[in-house]
This record gives structure tokens, C-alpha cells and sequence, in this order.
């Protein structure tokens, strides 16, 4: 009766580690299509000191983006250009010169399985700046009025209010998407 009660207990067990699934990758079109455009965050912060990490792509400014390691209210800001594919992304790093090709995939998180209830992960073979992996929700840029999708939003006005020029002595502070394209120029 023993070894029937372990072998019952071992085929359940297999059976409910398969049915398990994996995160599903999504194809090369729909990880274009969803890299650019929304905030990818490496955690969602919990509390006003908290440090994380953020990626904004931002193709129509030139193809810009903007990388963060901040806290809600205090960080740094780095700029780039980028070019990307489904499955890879070229950034300039346009403070250093350096220019770096970094593979990538995003995934779709089921209902619970990533933090904060994001449903995206997008992860880099190697990342140019802080870690590899950030996470997103679907959901953000679509107008819907979910605690996620208002989240990111509050993080992206900190981000856009979060470049400060100075020329020629004169301190210009404006939103992100006034300056972008002009930094680009130079």
C-alpha cells in the first residue's frame, strides 16, 4: 500500500508542476510593438526612498529614450537614442558615445505571477544600465482607469518633468517632450 501511496503522490506532483505554464514570450512583432511607448520599471517602488530603475522608448522623438535610477521624488536621468528590431535594441549613449547592442524579450505574465500585478517582463541579455529585467502592464497608454495603468502615469510625469536645460546661463525647465528632439540636434 506504501509504494502506491508514493507513486500517487510523485504522479501528482509531476502533473502539477506541467500544468504550470512558463511565462509566454511573446513574438518579435508584438515586443516591437510593446517596447516602445510605456514605462518599464525594476520594481514597483514602495515607499518614497525606495530606488528603482526605469526605461522609456520613445520613437517619436527621434528615436529617444530615457533611462532612470531614481526614488518617486529624487533620481538621475540618463538620455539615448536607440534603433530596435523585435528582438534587439541599439542604443547611443549619447552622455558616454558609447554605443551598445543588447538582445531582448518580453514576456507575458499571467493574473499574480509578476510584482505589483504587471502583466509584462522585458528582459536584456545584457543591460546597458541597471538590471536586466523591468516590468510593464499592457494596459498603460490604452485610457483604462486601473491602479497600474494611473501608476505609471504618475511615474511618467515625474520622468517628462525631470529635464532641465541650461543654456548659457538661462535654466529652461520643461517637460521632456519639449526638449527631446532638441537636445538631439546638438
Amino acid at each position: 500500500m506504501k509504494p502506491l501511496c508514493v507513486l500517487l503522490l510523485t504522479i501528482t506532483l509531476v502533473a502539477s508542476a506541467c500544468s504550470r505554464q512558463a511565462p509566454r514570450a511573446l513574438s518579435p512583432e508584438q515586443a516591437g510593438s510593446l517596447l516602445v511607448n510605456r514605462n518599464w520599471l525594476s520594481k514597483m517602488p514602495e515607499g518614497k526612498k525606495d530606488r528603482f530603475h526605469v526605461f522609456r522608448f520613445i520613437p517619436e522623438f527621434n528615436h529617444s529614450g530615457v533611462y532612470q535610477d531614481r526614488t518617486i521624488f529624487a533620481g538621475g536621468f540618463e538620455l539615448f537614442g536607440f534603433e530596435h528590431t523585435g528582438e534587439e535594441i541599439r542604443f547611443n549613449l549619447l552622455h558616454t558615445g558609447d554605443k551598445k547592442t543588447v538582445h531582448y524579450r518580453i514576456e507575458e505574465l499571467r493574473k499574480g505571477e509578476g510584482p505589483a500585478n504587471f502583466d509584462l517582463r522585458l528582459t536584456f541579455d545584457r543591460s546597458p544600465r541597471g538590471p536586466a529585467t523591468f516590468y510593464g502592464w499592457r494596459s498603460e497608454g490604452q485610457g483604462k482607469d486601473d491602479r497600474e495603468a494611473r501608476s505609471a502615469a504618475v511615474i511618467d510625469r515625474e520622468a517628462r518633468s525631470a529635464a532641465v536645460i541650461d543654456r548659457g546661463g538661462a535654466v529652461i525647465d520643461k517637460t521632456l517632450d519639449q526638449n527631446l528632439s532638441h537636445l538631439l540636434k546638438e
